[in-house]
C-alpha cells in the first residue's frame, strides 16, 4: 500500500531530499529536522533549486521559473513593483523578494555574463485597470551593461505594460550593445509616449547596436513605436504596431546611417506615417510584414504610408503584404534603385517590381 503524506509532510520531504538528507520510505512522520511552515518549506525549496542568497525567504509567483545557477554563471534578475516584498535593497535574484524598479536591475545586471531581467506586474491588465498600472519608468540601458536580455511576463497577451514617467517620454532608450527586449506593451494612459529608441553618441561613444526587440505592442499611444540612430545589425521581429500616431519603425531625423537591420512578421495596423520610414538605410532585410492602412483601401491620396527606404542602397523588400491595391503600389511605398523589391502582395495582386 503506498504512504499518504499531507501537504506539509509532503512539502518537508521533498525539502530534506534537496538537502540531502535521508527519508525512510514509507514513514509519514519519519522527517528528519525540523518541521516548517508551508510558506517557509517553499522558500526554503525555491533557494536551494534557484541558487538564491541566504536570508532571503517567501514563495515564488506562480509563472516564473527560476533557471538553476549551477548551468552558468548567469544570473536572473526579477522586478515586480507591485509585489509586497518589492524593494531596490533585495539583491533582485529571488522572485518572491523582487526589485522595485527596472532601473536597478539594470544596475545590478553585469556586462557579457548570459544575466537577464524578468519584468512583471501581477496587477495590472488590458481590460481592468489595478493599483498598479504596469511599469512607469523612463529607462536608459548604460553602455556599460551590454549582453543582457530583458523579459516582460504578461497575464494578457499584449505584453508587460510599460510607460515613461512623463508624456512623449521614451519607454527604453539603448545605449548599450547586443540588447534583448521581449514582451512588453508599451503605452501612456492618457498622454502619448516613444516606445524604444536606439541611440549612438559618436564615435567611440555609446551606441545600441545589434539590438533584438521582440514580441512587443506598440499601442495607439504610441507616436514613434521604435526609432534607430546609426544601429546596424538589428532584429526587429514579431511584433504589433497599432495605429502609432507617427511611424511604427523609423530612423532618426539625419537618416544616421542603418545598416544591416532585419525587420520580418510584424504587424502593422493603421500608422498615421509610414509605417516604416527607412530612408538613409542600407543593406536591410524587410520579410513578411503584415501592413494595414484604411486610407491605401480608398481611391484617394496613400503617398508613401507603407515602407519608405528612398536614398538608401541594396535593401531586399520581399514578400510582404500590403493593404492597397496594387496599382497604388508605388504610390503607398518609396525604394531605391539599387533595392530589390521581390513578389509583394497587394490588394489584388503581387507586386513583381519596385515602387521607385
Amino acid at each position: 500500500m503506498p504512504t499518504h503524506h499531507n501537504k506539509t509532510q509532503a512539502i518537508n520531504r521533498i525539502l530534506r531530499a534537496l538537502e540531502g538528507r535521508d527519508i525512510p520510505n514509507d514513514d509519514p512522520e519519519g522527517v528528519t529536522g525540523e518541521v516548517l511552515s508551508e510558506d517557509d518549506a517553499l522558500s526554503d525549496i525555491a533557494r536551494l533549486m534557484g541558487g538564491y542568497l541566504p536570508g532571503e525567504q517567501g514563495i515564488m509567483p506562480s509563472g516564473i521559473r527560476e533557471r538553476p545557477a549551477i548551468l552558468s554563471d548567469s544570473k536572473s534578475f526579477y522586478v515586480i513593483p507591485d509585489h509586497p516584498n518589492a524593494n531596490d535593497l533585495n539583491s533582485g535574484e529571488n522572485p518572491a523578494f523582487p526589485l522595485e524598479h527596472v532601473a536597478q536591475a539594470w544596475a545590478n545586471v553585469r556586462a557579457y555574463h548570459g544575466d537577464e531581467i524578468w519584468v512583471t506586474s501581477s496587477d495590472s491588465w488590458q481590460y481592468s485597470e489595478g493599483t498598479q498600472t504596469g511599469i512607469v519608468e523612463s529607462l536608459i540601458i548604460p553602455h556599460d551593461k551590454p549582453g543582457v536580455a530583458m523579459y516582460g511576463v504578461s497575464r494578457g497577451s499584449e505584453g508587460c505594460y510599460w510607460r515613461p514617467t512623463g508624456s512623449a517620454g521614451w519607454c527604453i532608450w539603448v545605449q548599450a550593445l547586443d540588447t534583448i527586449i521581449d514582451g512588453f506593451c508599451f503605452w501612456a494612459s492618457a498622454d502619448t509616449c516613444n516606445g524604444i529608441y536606439l541611440d549612438w553618441q559618436g564615435a567611440g561613444a555609446a551606441y545600441g547596436e545589434n539590438t533584438i526587440i521582440s514580441n512587443n505592442t506598440f499601442s495607439d499611444d504610441c507616436e514613434i513605436g521604435v526609432q534607430m540612430e546609426y544601429t546596424w545589425y538589428c532584429d526587429i521581429y514579431n511584433n504589433r504596431f497599432q495605429q502609432c500616431d507617427l511611424y511604427g519603425i523609423a530612423v532618426s531625423a539625419s537618416g544616421s546611417g542603418v545598416k544591416y537591420v532585419r525587420i520580418y512578421d510584424n504587424w502593422f495596423n493603421d500608422c498615421v506615417g509610414p509605417a516604416m520610414l527607412l530612408n538613409g538605410c542600407d543593406n536591410g532585410l524587410i520579410r513578411s510584414n503584415h501592413i494595414y492602412n484604411g486610407t491605401a483601401q480608398a481611391t484617394g491620396t496613400c503617398t508613401n504610408l507603407g515602407i519608405n527606404t528612398a536614398s538608401g542602397s541594396a535593401n531586399l523588400v520581399e514578400d510582404n503584404y500590403f493593404s492597397c491595391i496594387i496599382e497604388k503600389f508605388a504610390e503607398f511605398n518609396s525604394g531605391s534603385p539599387t533595392d530589390a523589391w521581390i513578389f509583394n502582395h497587394c490588394l489584388n495582386g503581387e507586386a513583381t517590381f519596385g515602387p521607385g
